[in-house]
């Protein structure tokens, strides 16, 4: 058998066996039933507020025709997915519009809540350059201390104009003590808890 032959078939054999799960032990800090909803209970910002603790997932209003959804995964990382569905009658085609919907988001979302002031100024700061460089439908990106952000604005004609953050961050060892998101029980009364879907 020729000598590259051998190699590429022992390389890809290799490759092979690393990627397989025995080998594939990813120091998970994050379980199941660590994720808790983003939005605090008595937040004032939203209605009609659910949360499934199978899918981690919630869903929000922030009026009738303004939907919020939030995922949310991880393993060593903790991965929020923030989307907004606004009505089309209501954008503006400026750049101002949509930060101050990125910055008001966000407020709402972390309205009370110590985590946020960690990196609003900087968020704010990032989120005024960005997407009047940036404009529609393209991802932009920005690292803010442990964090790292992705930020989209969808505005097309023929569809639903949404608004899009994802945020992920390094979960270190010495946090796992701490709750991912500090904001009560989904048992607790007023929550529409939903874990046998």
């Amino acid at each position: 058998m020729p000598k590259r032959l051998l190699l590429s078939l022992t390389v890809s054999l290799l490759l092979s066996l690393l990627s397989s799960p025995a080998f594939a032990q990813e120091d998970c800090r994050i379980k199941p039933e660590d994720f808790q909803p983003i939005i605090a209970r008595f937040n004032p910002y939203f209605t009609d507020h659910e949360w499934n603790q199978k899918t981690r997932m919630e869903l929000a209003r922030l009026a009738d025709n303004r939907l919020l959804i939030i995922s949310q995964e991880g393993c060593v990382r903790h991965y929020t997915t923030i989307t907004l569905v606004l009505p089309a009658e209501e954008v503006k085609p400026s750049a101002v519009f949509w930060t101050e919907e990125f910055k008001a988001l966000l407020y709402k979302i972390y309205y009370g809540q110590e985590v946020y002031q960690e990196f609003r100024a900087e968020f704010d700061r990032q989120i005024d350059e960005k997407v009047p460089l940036y404009g529609f439908n393209q991802q932009f990106n920005f690292p803010i201390g442990t964090r790292n952000f992705v930020g989209e604005v969808s505005w097309m004609p023929d569809k639903q104009p949404t608004l899009t953050l994802k945020m992920i961050e390094y979960v270190f060892k010495e946090r796992l003590a701490t709750p991912l998101a500090p904001t009560g029980s989904p048992d607790d009364d007023g929550w529409k808890a939903n874990k046998s879907h």
